[in-house]
């Protein structure tokens, strides 16, 4: 039989982070759970650039093949978070990014085309589209695509490496074209291009930058899965209130671990541990 202190040791390990998800689920701002479900509100602040777009052969070519998804960026996560965005945030809006980004995502074959239009005030000092909308490009664009081919499907960036060679003209729609070129675990490498695309008969590409980006998963990103389980249960037509499932999921957890692990089979300590977390006293 292990030792008491073994066992706390155990205990302590495998429930920590769970109980600390548990208090910050509760914590967490009832607009901002509820709004995992509520519609898009999509803004286009240059609708005869996104029609431009959807008209193009290349448009119209990913959103016939059946093996690519379509989504717009904003999409891809919560509304609470688009203020603290760089590209659907702070920089989105009439002469700036004046279209949400238009994705086609392949992920079986790790494949995506984005397309972007960026208004005149995304300039440097010399006139010219600044290489910082072209990095913030990259590395958003570049991330979208190897985040499905890591085990919980996110991850941080590692190291991007740019290799910048012209300077696309203000009033540019630009096409992103990214693909994993290797998946090992918790590593993804993906290269990808930048360059403008052509809206008017006679015009020609030019590429604006390529990359190169190491996309990791941390260790810890395992946990994420627990969110996505709690987060599914917490939704708000639940009979159930958001305090009450978190709870009961917290509590769920911690009485499978001491019933394995109990020589008597006492669960005091479980509803101990679960009131702790929820501020509930006996």
């Amino acid at each position: 039989m292990p030792s008491p202190i073994s066992f706390l040791r155990a205990f302590s390990r495998f429930t920590t982070p769970i109980i600390a998800f548990g208090a910050g689920v509760v914590l967490f701002p009832a607009e901002w759970r509820k709004s995992r479900w509520e519609p898009r509100k999509l803004t286009h602040f240059n609708e005869e650039a996104l029609e431009k777009i959807s008209k193009s052969d290349l448009f119209k070519q990913l959103e016939s093949n059946p093996s690519y998804k379509m989504y717009y960026s904003s999409e891809s996560f919560p509304r609470q978070h688009h203020s603290n965005y760089v590209s659907r945030g702070m920089l989105f809006g009439p002469d700036l990014f004046e279209v949400d980004p238009v994705v086609f995502l392949n992920e079986s074959e790790g494949e995506l085309t984005a397309f972007y239009h960026l208004g005149k005030d995304l300039v440097s000092g010399d006139g010219m589209l600044h290489n910082g909308i072209t990095a913030t490009i990259l590395d958003e664009g570049l991330c979208a695509c190897g985040f499905s081919s890591l085990p919980s499907k996110r991850g941080v960036t590692a190291n991007l490496t740019i290799d910048f060679k012209n300077q696309a003209q203000p009033q540019s729609t630009v096409v992103l074209r990214a693909k994993v070129a290797e998946a090992k675990g918790r590593k993804v490498v993906i290269d990808g291009t930048l360059s403008t695309f052509p809206t008017h008969l006679g015009e020609k590409p030019m590429e604006i930058a390529s990359a190169k980006c190491v996309l990791v998963e941390p260790k810890w990103f395992k946990y994420f899965h627990i969110s996505d389980k709690v987060s599914s249960a917490v939704k708000p037509d639940s009979q159930k209130s958001t305090l009450e499932l978190a709870k009961d999921k917290v509590t769920d957890t911690i009485d499978n671990f001491v019933g394995d692990n109990s020589r008597s089979g006492d669960k005091s300590f479980t509803q101990q541990a679960s009131d702790a977390v929820f501020g509930e006293k006996k």
